[in-house]
């Protein structure tokens, strides 16, 4: 958008709008070059791109949980590279403030090149406010990225099928969550053992549920 007073609803819900656009790029590219790989990459992307004034959403957790979503509708529709824009900001932009405060986009972007950048497996939500991504790394983790974009909380249930078997951790949790919402940056246990979780959400929240694959 083009104003900071533009509305968090309709922020939040034009996330899958960058899918869709590289979907269709891609479309024209395979019908250029049938057969051919050809990287896509988005260069630059934003809540806002007007700096008069800087929009405060990107610099909170908002930005992040907007970022998470886009993100995800990125992946989804088969792009190779996300960069972001810029790295330290006097502004709203970038990872870093001029005081080199980290922000919330710096520690999402830390955890999605450190977990999330793997093979993705299938994943879907039947809740329009509530987006979820699927993530292997054969030999080394599973993991799962919960977006709630709404601004109301939610107990969200998470079921994995024909996942790997892990611990069966009866008094400590075999997975680690990491949490970008409206109480900070916070990381705690929790238990994947069965596959399923029931995972509280806050309003405008991102969590990444990872848990190690054991013997490696």
């Amino acid at each position: 958008t083009g104003s900071s007073e533009t509305p968090d609803e309709y922020v939040m819900a034009s996330t899958n709008v960058f899918g869709k656009d590289a979907g269709n790029i891609r479309k024209v590219i395979q019908q250029v070059t049938p057969g051919k790989k050809v990287e896509l990459a988005i260069t630059e992307y934003n809540i806002n791109y007007n700096w008069r004034p800087h929009d405060p959403r990107q610099a909170t957790h908002k930005g992040a949980v907007w970022m998470a979503s886009t993100l995800n509708h990125l992946i989804k529709a088969d792009v190779d590279i996300a960069l972001t824009w810029h790295s330290r900001s006097g502004g709203t932009f970038g990872m870093l403030s001029r005081e080199n405060e980290i922000r919330p986009v710096a520690r999402l972007f830390y955890l999605c090149n450190r977990y999330v950048k793997s093979e993705y497996v299938w994943s879907n939500s039947n809740s329009k406010d509530v987006e979820c991504l699927g993530f292997i790394q054969p030999g080394n983790h599973i993991g799962i990225m919960l977006i709630n974009k709404g601004s109301s909380s939610k107990k969200v249930k998470v079921s994995m099928l024909n996942m790997p078997e892990l611990p069966k951790a009866l008094f400590e949790g075999n997975a680690e969550v990491y949490s970008i919402g409206p109480d900070g940056w916070q990381k705690c246990g929790g238990n994947m053992t069965g596959g399923v979780m029931q995972v509280p959400m806050q309003g405008h929240e991102v969590k990444l549920i990872v848990a190690k694959i054991p013997g490696k």
